[in-house]
């Protein structure tokens, strides 16, 4: 029963590629994460949320991104570079240098995905941190340029982190 409901699902994700996956999510008593993992397989890729502070900091080098926080009754939206951060009272902590400062519990996350699909009618890639309880901590999105296209460098980094762990072994 539970497989034919993730079917029509998958079929409602192909036939409208667009759709807000927290929204989805919320309709069909999924997590926003098992939501992720209903999408074409060749659009999401996913790694161990223990690489949560190797990839903010790789994040931290690659220009102006966007990054947001939608808890459902608010969706922040920052664009400018991911502040660089470090680890200290159990929390990773943005720089106060910068316009975004603030402090991620970065043990909660769980899981790191790479999800490159359409929404509102424009190709997006993003890198969304999950936590145990399959909710979204925040994204990161690629930027764009003054034509609105993807930074192809930045999305190439993105997918780079997705083909190595920290070692440098293929993920």
């Amino acid at each position: 029963m539970q497989q034919d409901r993730f079917e029509v699902l998958r079929k409602q994700l192909a036939e409208t590629p667009g759709i807000g996956l927290e929204q989805l999510a919320k309709e069909n008593g999924l997590t926003t994460a098992e939501a992720i993992e209903l999408l074409p397989q060749e659009i999401w890729q996913r790694t161990d949320g223990g690489r949560f502070v190797e990839i903010m900091k790789a994040l931290s080098k690659l220009g102006k991104m966007t990054i947001i926080i939608n808890t459902g009754d608010v969706i922040f939206e920052y664009a400018g570079e991911v502040p660089n951060g470090g680890i200290a009272y159990g929390y990773y902590n943005l720089t106060p240098k910068s316009p975004l400062h603030g402090h991620l519990r970065h043990g909660s996350c769980k899981a790191i995905y790479l999800v490159e699909r359409p929404f509102m009618n424009t190709q997006t890639v993003s890198i969304q941190f999950v936590n145990g309880a399959g909710s979204v901590m925040f994204k990161v999105f690629a930027g764009r340029d003054d034509e609105r296209k993807l930074l192809m460098d930045q999305v190439e980094a993105m997918r780079a982190l997705f083909r190595t762990d920290v070692s440098g072994v293929p993920a």
